[in-house]
């Protein structure tokens, strides 16, 4: 899926946004050529970079400090490719590929992956847009974005002098309702093709067991310190002992393992319903927010 040399997240309060831009190959088709065609092609694509290497350095601007190699050579794929922010999750999604899974199948086992190795974009408590178009040419969109709750108005952010206030982007009042889960479980019912609970095992076990901190992920958390550190539960996973988990320690997050595992066994209804739903409402009423059980439930992906 992809190698950690290039990609980006960006982050919001209240939803996640991600530019990805990394990539890895799945093994070429088997026989005995296969192994020659595929050298064969990625010396022919280094070939074609590097004739045209100066030319698109010289177009492209990268900011300053931009922090990933700006000349590697592209990465080609006679079969798939997949393309994610952490290579964990690039590795869930290319096993699933590997594994006979289609394209929707492998972006659903990176969604739920990014959600617990990349939480400073990956996440189910946000929402997105897939867009997809299959091989017999069938494009379809389908708007998991979050939705305002049904109380919220047009000035709750906004003051008498017409300022905007610091609770629009961070803390309870900034979610809205979350249509990540409905939005891949959507997905996968008109797309998919492996198990719904296959595809969010790798989720499951890295929440569960844990996982390597990444120096990148070790300084999303440092730069997002002060912010984390005004909730307590946030500062009990992200910074333990008070500052943030160094590169290479072990992070397991066993609440988020149980979320993510009653959503494997149980799909969407279990987030949107039961006592994920009541967790979340009673949250938002002890913090100031406005999400409440009738929002959850009404909650539904859109196909444009």
């Amino acid at each position: 899926m992809r190698s950690d040399r290039h990609g980006r997240g960006l982050m919001r309060p209240g939803r996640a946004l991600a530019i990805l831009l990394i990539a890895a190959v799945l093994p070429a088709a088997a026989g005995p050529d296969s192994g020659r065609a595929a050298a064969d092609t990625l010396r022919a694509a280094a070939e074609l970079h590097a004739a045209h290497r100066s030319d698109t350095l010289t177009t492209l601007r990268f900011p300053e400090g931009w922090p990933f190699p700006a000349d590697q050579p592209p990465v080609a794929a006679r079969r798939g490719m997949v393309v994610s922010a952490d290579s964990l999750a690039s590795a869930a999604g290319l096993d699933v590929l590997r594994a006979g899974g289609n394209a929707v199948d492998a972006a659903i086992a990176v969604h739920f992956a990014l959600a617990v190795v990349h939480p400073q974009a990956g996440n189910i408590g946000g929402g997105g847009f897939m867009v997809l178009r299959t091989a017999s040419g069938r494009a379809a969109s389908l708007d998991f974005r979050e939705k305002a709750p049904a109380s919220a108005s047009r000035d709750m952010y906004v003051d008498s002098a017409g300022t905007v206030s610091a609770a629009s982007r961070t803390g309870h009042l900034a979610a809205g309702v979350p249509g990540s889960v409905a939005g891949m479980e959507e997905a996968h019912r008109r797309f998919g093709s492996l198990a719904w609970k296959r595809l969010l095992a790798p989720a499951v076990r890295f929440a569960r067991d844990g996982f390597l901190v990444s120096e990148r992920l070790h300084q999303a958390i440092s730069a997002q310190s002060a912010r984390l550190a005004r909730f307590p539960s946030s500062a009990a996973v992200f910074l333990p002992g008070g500052i943030p988990p160094l590169p290479g320690t072990l992070l397991r997050q066993p609440a988020l393992a149980r979320t993510l595992q009653a959503i494997a066994d149980s799909g969407a209804a279990a987030f949107y319903g039961g006592w994920i739903a009541d967790s979340i409402a009673f949250e938002m009423r002890r913090g100031g927010g406005l999400i409440s059980r009738g929002d959850l439930a009404a909650y539904q992906a859109v196909w444009r």
